[in-house]
């Protein structure tokens, strides 16, 4: 299947109701034959916390590249940056798997110098969401994934956050069991000096 121009402009501006609800996909008939991938694709958004995480949007990078590469590095501002991992397919996308992991470096500030860090990083986690269809259904073009970058834990007494860095890969399948990856992905908080 031949990836339309609309999908290069790629994806998930306002992710917002769900994991196949979108501005950017759209409903599509699953066709009987479909040979080629799906697109796998890691994207950086900026978050606005809302309680649940359902009005977020302002994409700030998006790749499909096998080998990744650093999405997004934050630090001028104080804000909340989120991992989305989206399959896409023009016949429907059927599955996609996000997986994780979460480095947080805490570090003692003195005037505008950091010193005595300590990394720690969080156990790989998966996150994946799938929609139901069969050849003929009417689906999705896309379904998706995300992952707040948010501190895991405080720090020890007399050190803070320095920075948070958070690495995924994205798998994606479509109804016909073509599948395709990209990343590792790197998103990279750098937490501003008061």
């Amino acid at each position: 299947m031949r990836v339309s121009a609309a999908l290069l402009i790629i994806p998930v501006a306002f992710l917002s109701l769900g994991a196949t609800d979108c501005d950017q996909f759209h409903e599509v008939t699953v066709p009987a034959t479909d040979s080629s991938p799906p697109m796998a694709v890691g994207s950086a958004y900026r978050g606005y916390l809302t309680g649940n995480w359902s009005a977020w949007g302002d994409p700030l990078m998006h790749s499909w590249e096998t080998d990744g590469g650093t999405l997004y590095r934050n630090g001028s501002e104080d804000m909340t940056l989120v991992a989305v991992a989206s399959s896409i397919d023009e016949g429907g996308a059927k599955r996609v798997r996000m997986t994780w992991t979460l480095q947080h470096e805490c570090c003692r500030l003195t005037g505008t110098t950091w010193s005595a860090c300590q990394t720690t990083t969080t156990p790989e986690t998966t996150t994946e969401d799938q929609q139901q269809g069969t050849v003929g259904s009417h689906v999705s073009s896309g379904v998706y994934v995300y992952q707040p970058i948010v501190e895991p834990a405080q720090c020890p007494t007399g050190k803070r956050t320095r920075r948070l860095t958070l690495d995924f890969r994205v798998r994606a399948w479509n109804f016909h069991g073509g599948q395709s990856a990209s990343g590792p992905h790197r998103i990279i908080w750098d937490a501003p000096i008061d």
